[in-house]
């Protein structure tokens, strides 16, 4: 009887640790876009010790996280829109920005994440946080992006501001 307590035990734990690794080996789509989303946050911030090449090597990743028709339309901060359109009115912005601020750090909370049953579309909303070198206030802002599975990829095909009650 003992044997089979044992047995048993050792059976239990090789399914769960089959479980595990089949999870780890082979993740849902919300975990790889929140993983994207993870990654996109640490390559758009950048300190100001960094120099030019590395900022405009973080600037072109950041387009590897987008398709090629990429459209962002965001409010930025004193109300005025923005938008840009494809991979290299993104680079042009992002290059542009890093040579602008001494340093950014960008985080994503809150974030929820919606794939679309049996298409290759995802959304995910979330709040992004920056931070500023110099300025004593946060700059928040509420997002919407639209992730498209394109070669077994998520990449980012639209992000647009969330409009919120003020």
């Amino acid at each position: 009887m003992r044997t089979w307590l044992v047995r048993g035990v050792v059976l239990a734990m090789l399914v769960v640790a089959g479980i595990w690794g089949w999870r780890v080996l082979h993740p849902g789509p919300e975990q790889v876009i929140r993983k994207q989303l993870t990654e996109l946050a640490t390559v758009a911030s950048f300190g100001s010790n960094e120099g030019s090449l590395t900022r405009l090597s973080k600037a072109q990743k950041l387009t590897t996280f987008c398709t090629s028709d990429v459209a962002i339309t965001v409010e930025v901060p004193g109300g005025s829109q923005q938008s840009f359109n494809g991979r290299e009115e993104v680079l042009q912005v992002a290059a542009g920005a890093k040579s602008v601020v001494g340093s950014l750090k960008v985080e994503f909370l809150d974030t929820a994440v919606t794939v679309q049953p049996g298409q290759p579309i995802a959304f995910a909303t979330l709040t992004a946080r920056g931070n500023v070198s110099g300025e004593p206030d946060f700059l928040v802002q509420e997002l919407k992006f639209t992730f498209k599975k394109i070669d077994g990829h998520w990449l980012i095909s639209r992000v647009e501001t969330v409009k919120t009650l003020r």
